[in-house]
């Protein structure tokens, strides 16, 4: 499990790196914490910020404004662990 810390703000990588989890600590200032800021935390631990992963940050963002007290946990990001045989194939096509 690694995690990448900036401002504060963390990005845990979990479950063999297939899960990530951002952390915001209680009572920091509101205006300190930014979607931006999140999503360079993000990216620091290798995470594909896809628009779905910036959707997820985003929302984590507008919950923690609500209410600054408690520190935050989120899942923004999720992967699929490769299946041997399964997930790669080479397809020949016949030459023409």
């Amino acid at each position: 499990m690694s995690t990448q810390t900036l401002s504060g703000i963390s990005v845990r990588m979990k479950d063999s790196r297939m899960k990530a989890v951002l952390i915001i600590p209680p009572n920091m200032v509101r205006e300190a914490v930014s979607a931006d800021l999140c999503i360079s935390a993000a990216r620091n631990a290798e995470v594909v910020c896809s628009e779905h992963v910036i959707q997820a940050i985003e929302k984590a963002v507008a919950q923690y404004h609500e209410d600054n007290r408690q520190r935050l946990e989120v899942v923004i990001a999720t992967g699929k662990m490769p299946v041997n045989g399964e997930d790669g194939w080479i397809e020949w096509e016949p030459r023409l």
